[in-house]
């Protein structure tokens, strides 16, 4: 979610990585900082 103009509106991100192993790594490592930031 984007509040930076007051209202919340989504958005979406892309991203290319340089190999499937690193797309894999930023995938595992996202997911473990959502998880820690719902237990917050």
């Amino acid at each position: 979610m984007d509040f930076a103009d007051g209202e919340a509106k989504h958005e979406t991100l892309c991203l290319k990585f340089k190999s499937s192993d690193i797309a894999k790594r930023f995938v595992k490592q996202f997911n473990e900082a959502k998880q820690a930031t719902i237990k917050a």
